[in-house]
């Protein structure tokens, strides 16, 4: 957790204050000991190979922190792939 600048109790604050969950509200994955990442914004502190520790937006669970992370961070991907999958699901249900 050095390399994100937070404590071990930080860690475990933010995660309390998750409800013990992945911060992404729609995935519902349940904490199992220290198995999420800590996600933060890269933007931030570039320069650096570590965070200042005011970046970090939430703990997730390795699926949700891999697919943002495929993405770049990216809202303009994430939507366009969001409209694609609602594109062929309409299809699907026609």
């Amino acid at each position: 957790m050095k390399k994100y600048n937070i404590t071990a109790a930080d860690y475990d604050a933010i995660l309390e204050s998750q409800g013990g969950k992945c911060a992404n509200q729609f995935c519902g994955t349940r904490d199992v000991g220290d198995s999420f990442s800590v996600d933060h914004d890269h933007s931030c502190c570039p320069e650096n190979a570590r965070s200042c520790g005011a970046c970090i937006r939430g703990l997730l669970c390795s699926r949700c922190n891999l697919g943002i992370g495929l993405f770049d961070d990216s809202i303009e991907s994430l939507k366009g792939i969001i409209s694609y999958l609602e594109k062929w699901s309409v299809r699907q249900t026609s």
